[in-house]
């Protein structure tokens, strides 16, 4: 859990230092999200599944897993 709290705090800093500077921080929060703790990616990836079974009801439209 110290990972997490440690990982989002490192995050929202560069993003407050950064504001401003869209490359220089897009390359800092790729750098960081190499370092990402698996609680994190293993949330990432729920949230996603998610975010596409909600987009599928949206739309109406077939999941990527059943195109041919």
């Amino acid at each position: 859990m110290n990972l997490a709290i440690s990982y989002f705090y490192e995050r929202q800093k560069i993003m407050d230092l950064y504001r401003y500077y869209g490359t220089s921080k897009k390359k800092h929060l790729a750098e960081l999200n190499k370092q990402m703790p698996k609680i994190i990616l293993m949330l990432d990836a729920i949230d996603k599944k998610k975010r596409l079974v909600e987009k599928e009801k949206e739309k109406g439209t077939v999941s990527k897993e059943f195109v041919w």
